[in-house]
């Protein structure tokens, strides 16, 4: 009995001592394999574009002078007008009544005029009472025009030579005072309004070229250029508007109409990287470099526009960093890769 027991013991010791000696294997991380390439500086067309409405140049809204009820609407909507041509007339009992008032003060006053002038030179009237005459004869005179100015424009007149864009009213309506009657547009001069962010709007000026396109009439782009940009921004966007008249463009094109705009300009030399390398997290945009002690690092950018050859960088390279174009979806800071 006392045997089996040792012998047990003496086993187990055994057992014990071999297990003590045996150590795990290590599972070891494959090495991230990555591709890289040297940036470098690129002379780039930098490129912005913008949507925008395209509107006339020259855009009129013809008021009521006073109130006055429409009588007669004599253009139609889309019509081609002449500077001059009547679009409408009114009728005002006010402008009639006054009207033949201030003829009657005016024919009184030239009558006492004319009887003043007869004995005048014979010294029986007063200086003071020639004044007087003389004064009321003015005064009717002014009167007189006034009313006549009014009855005139009774006769709604185009100021301008353009097409009718829209006729407001009805006849028969009755007009208040400064009511739209007829809206008139100069179709043969166009712009194209845009609206650009402030982190964009000084690198536009006056007088720069654009390429314009308008997916409603054609696929082919035309020329357009900068003739006002706007000072004071929007409070919602924070964007300015800037307009871009619009040269030998077809007669398809119509206000209202959503445009394409796009300005190109050669830039100096620019950090140029393919888009497929930038990242994005909470900081904004990010790629990944090597660098010069051969280990992982993340490198926030700030980017612009395109270029045929990729993504302009504008802050964050200049030019010789070691950028990782491909594996970079499995590096972390400070790995050391291996480069293919």
């Amino acid at each position: 009995m006392n045997r089996t027991l040792i012998m047990t013991a003496a086993c187990l010791c055994l057992c014990m001592g071999c297990t003590g000696n045996i150590k795990p294997k290590k599972t070891e991380k494959e090495p991230v394999k990555v591709k890289i390439e040297t940036v470098v500086l690129t002379n780039a067309d930098t490129e912005k574009t913008y949507m925008g409405k395209v509107e006339s140049t020259t855009a009129i809204s013809i008021k009521s002078p006073f109130p006055a009820t429409l009588q007669e609407v004599k253009v139609l909507q889309g019509q081609k007008v002449e500077a001059g041509e009547s679009l409408a007339l009114l009728y005002s009992e006010n402008v009639e009544s006054s009207l033949s008032a201030a003829e009657a003060t005016y024919k009184q006053a030239v009558d006492g005029y004319e009887r003043l002038q007869k004995v005048k030179d014979n010294g029986s009237v007063s200086q003071v009472k020639i004044v007087e005459v003389e004064t009321k004869l003015a005064q009717a005179e002014a009167i007189l025009k006034s009313a006549r100015k009014a009855k005139e424009d009774c006769i709604v007149k185009a100021p301008l030579a353009g097409t009718v864009q829209e006729i407001h009213v009805k006849k028969g309506e009755d007009l208040s005072l400064a009511q739209p009657i007829i809206s008139i547009i100069d179709l043969d001069k166009l712009e194209i309004s845009i609206s650009v962010p402030e982190t964009e709007i000084a690198a536009l000026k006056v007088g720069d070229k654009a390429k314009v396109l308008i997916p409603a009439v054609s696929n082919e782009t035309f020329e357009g250029q900068v003739t006002s940009k706007g000072v004071a921004a929007k409070a919602v966007s924070h964007s300015y508007e800037c307009k871009i008249a619009l040269k030998n463009v077809p007669e398809a094109v119509m206000p209202g109409m959503m445009g394409k705009v796009r300005f190109v300009s050669q830039s100096t030399k620019v950090p140029v990287i393919p888009a497929s390398v930038i990242c994005s997290d909470k900081n904004g945009r990010y790629v990944w470099l090597v660098n010069d002690k051969g280990k992982v690092e993340k490198h926030h950018i700030t980017t612009g526009g395109f270029s045929g050859k990729g993504v302009i960088v504008e802050e964050g390279l200049k030019g010789g960093e070691k950028l990782i174009t491909q594996g970079f979806a499995k590096v972390s800071t400070g790995m050391e890769p291996v480069i293919e």
